[in-house]
């Protein structure tokens, strides 16, 4: 079964200010309640919103790696996501404290068990 037809579950975070926001997650194979640990590359986070997973937050970081600009945001409920953008010449510096929106799809997160 692919991922694109997997059945799509929520999961709640637990983030630094306690419980946070649920995340879409493609066929995940965990037990209700059980712990796990969720992995999304930084590359497969979009700035601007779009896919089953949209979070408001701020830029707590910005770092250039080669051809790469990588981003730090902070979430309101305190989650801390990576992204990247490939193609930082065309792509507006955004500053340290400027309020933004990121998404991503169910598809492309990883959950892993919690050992």
């Amino acid at each position: 079964m692919s991922a694109a037809t997997r059945p799509t579950l929520a999961i709640s975070v637990g983030c630094p200010s306690g419980v946070g926001p649920e995340v879409a997650v493609a066929g995940a194979a965990r037990s209700p309640g059980a712990r796990c640990v969720l992995a999304i590359r930084p590359e497969n986070v979009v700035l601007g919103g779009g896919g089953d997973n949209v979070f408001a937050g701020r830029v707590a970081f910005a770092s250039y790696l080669g051809d790469t600009l990588r981003y730090d945001v902070e979430t309101e409920a305190g989650l801390v996501l990576k992204v990247d953008v490939r193609d930082s010449w065309h792509h507006r510096l955004l500053a340290v404290g400027e309020p933004l929106q990121l998404g991503f799809p169910a598809s492309v997160v990883l959950t892993l068990p919690d050992e």
